[in-house]
């Protein structure tokens, strides 16, 4: 076998082999403690679909039903539902009334960090009617809000109040025999622009926690998205359309100081475009919030 040709530098003193190098150093012993990569933070988007049967029914004067939705944290964020009880039939029992509902992702990570700060989110609203004839109903109004008080809109603010709150999308809603009869809104969160702050990450009053109840898991500064349903015009007693409406909710979470979890800190891979779950950030490189 031909031999390994020995390397020189420019002054024709031999060059010393040096070792690979490895996954491990030499000086640190191979256990299984040191072979978990530990990442003192990261930066996850994290989602949440959710879909609902709209079933207004006939209510006379100004009726407004909605929900109110957390722009900041990904704990309990479907903060408080408004107006008529049971209009809203959710898809799935897992964010029917009464269900303490997390973004997707919340169970997989709750044990491997203590804190966690959104940046950014956005929602997504959509609204298509399907009732026919006389079910048709009146024009209506779907409306986005971000606000950092929870109950600005409620079951007695009518559309011509809603027209005059800032921070608002909206959209009209004709009967399903209307050609234009669905509308789609986006609204969206920055926590640097809307709390007017410098360093979002080291903001403390914008962190959430891991543990605890759902009340302990809130930041101490909390903001929210209001999705409202309402018909034009409050002096009639039909209602507005019924309609399917979904809701996808997107969070852009950095994740702060780790626990004592020996668990790889990678996510899921993500089932599909558009599901829900938690995925790292520069996956989703052109969908960042901030």
């Amino acid at each position: 076998m031909p031999r390994k040709r020995t390397k020189y530098n420019k002054n024709n003193k031999r060059l010393s082999r040096k070792p690979r190098r490895g996954m491990y150093r030499p000086l640190v012993p191979r256990t299984i403690q040191v072979a978990t990569r530990r990442n003192h933070s990261q930066t996850l988007r994290f989602v949440k679909n959710m879909v609902f049967d709209y079933n207004p029914g006939t209510v006379a004067g100004t009726e407004t039903n909605g929900m109110t939705i957390r722009a900041n944290s990904i704990a309990d964020i479907v903060a408080d539902t408004y107006g008529t009880p049971n209009v809203f039939t959710a898809q799935s029992a897992s964010y029917a009334a009464g269900q303490t509902v997390n973004a997707d992702g919340w169970d997989e990570w709750d044990s491997r960090y203590q804190h966690f700060c959104v940046t950014g989110s956005k929602l997504s609203a959509t609204f298509e009617p399907y009732g026919t004839g006389e079910d048709q109903g009146q024009p209506g109004m779907l409306a986005l809000k971000l606000t950092g008080v929870n109950g600005v809109i409620t079951a007695a603010t009518d559309a011509a109040q809603i027209n005059i709150l800032p921070y608002v999308s909206k959209g009209h809603v004709f009967g399903a025999c209307n050609q234009n009869r669905g509308c789609r809104l986006f609204k969206h969160y920055s926590a640097k622009k809307f709390e007017g702050v410098k360093d979002v990450r080291d903001a403390q009053q914008l962190r959430g926690r891991f543990v605890g109840n759902s009340e302990q898991a809130q930041p101490q500064e909390r903001s929210f998205f209001e999705v409202a349903l309402c018909k034009l015009n409050p002096n009639v007693g039909q209602q507005m359309p019924k309609g399917i409406l979904t809701i996808k909710v997107e969070y852009i979470v950095q994740l702060l100081e780790p626990t004592e979890s020996n668990e790889v800190q990678e996510p899921a891979a993500p089932a599909g475009a558009g599901s829900g779950g938690s995925y790292p950030l520069h996956v989703y490189k052109g969908n960042m919030l901030l």
